[in-house]
This record gives C-alpha cells, sequence and structure tokens, in this order.
C-alpha cells in the first residue's frame, strides 16, 4: 500500500509531514487523519462566527457591570513603586556600607604589605652585611675554615637570591593595584 505525506501547514509556519496510508497511489488524500478533522470542524464557519459575536456581548455586558478598575491598578502600581523605592534604598545603604568595609580592608592590606616589604628589606640587609663580614674574615680564614665558609655564603646567596625575587614580586603586586 503507497503512503501519502500530510501537507497540512500547521501554526509555527511548517507542514505537518506526518505519513499516512492511502488505499492506492490515485487517491488525491492530503490531509491524515489527524488533519483532516480539525479541518472538517474548521469548515461550519457560521457556528464560530456567533459564538464569537456572543463572546463579545457577554464580554460588553461584563465591562458595562464592573466598575472602571483602571484607578484600582493605577494605586497597586504606585504601592509596587514605594516597595521597589524602599528597596533600592536600603540596597544603596548596604552598597555604601561594603563601600566602607572595602576601603579599610584595602587600607589594612596596604598596611599588612608595606610591614611586609620592611621586614623583608631589613632582613636583606642585615644577611648583607652578614656576606661582607664573612668576606673580611674570609681572607685570615684557614683552609677547613674556608669550605664551611664558602658553603655558608653560597646559602646566604641563596637565601638573598631568593628574598630578592619575594620583594620584586610583591612591589609589583603593589604596582599593579594602584
Amino acid at each position: 500500500m503507497p503512503y501519502n505525506n500530510c501537507q497540512k501547514i500547521m501554526e509555527d509556519g511548517h507542514r505537518c509531514n506526518k505519513q499516512f496510508r492511502v488505499p492506492s497511489h490515485l487517491w488525491v488524500l492530503k490531509f491524515c487523519p489527524e488533519c483532516e478533522d480539525s479541518a472538517k470542524l474548521r469548515k461550519n464557519r457560521r457556528v464560530s462566527e456567533s459564538n464569537e459575536i456572543k463572546m463579545r456581548e457577554y464580554i460588553l455586558s461584563l465591562m458595562e457591570r464592573i466598575p472602571d478598575t483602571s484607578k484600582l491598578v493605577i494605586f497597586h502600581e504606585n504601592e509596587h513603586l514605594v516597595g521597589i523605592e524602599e528597596r533600592v534604598e536600603t540596597i544603596k545603604d548596604q552598597l555604601d556600607e561594603y563601600k566602607r568595609v572595602f576601603g579599610d580592608i584595602k587600607g589594612q592590606l596596604t598596611r599588612s604589605r608595606n610591614f611586609m616589604l620592611n621586614s623583608i628589606e631589613d632582613t636583606h640587609r642585615e644577611m648583607k652585611e652578614e656576606v661582607n663580614l664573612f668576606k673580611e674574615n674570609f681572607n685570615q680564614a684557614t683552609e677547613p675554615e674556608v669550605v664551611r665558609i664558602n658553603r655558608h655564603l653560597l646559602t646566604l646567596s641563596n637565601r638573598m637570591h631568593h628574598l630578592e625575587q619575594k620583594v620584586f614580586a610583591i612591589i609589583e603586586e603593589i604596582g599593579d593595584e594602584d
């Protein structure tokens, strides 16, 4: 048995395109059984027009019986706006509080960074002085002491290098935030 595809255009603008069976290829059915039923219901145009007229008359009678509600709607909208204004004010107050707290935190961070930077610079200066002292005493030392002092100098040099990297990183962070 042959099949046809439904040609009914749906509400979204596309075809139904359902496949349905026809007794032979000579039949000229264009719609599937579901779409054909809805097309048959729509053929009685006079009944649908009379229903629309009745509905329109009913709505007009309701409009005459019910008082003007536009004033009530405006009043309700104004109440809604008052609530929104109050919420906006509370949000503004919270935002001001957050800005104040953020400023306090930023000041505290700046102070702690400056303190850390100063302490690192002091430690760096002390280590440099210690290295210079070892260099002065190096010439007077004996051979086993020289090996020990070299090892100690290498350790101090590595520590200084590490501290210098930290100082430069902190300085870059402070420069980026400003």
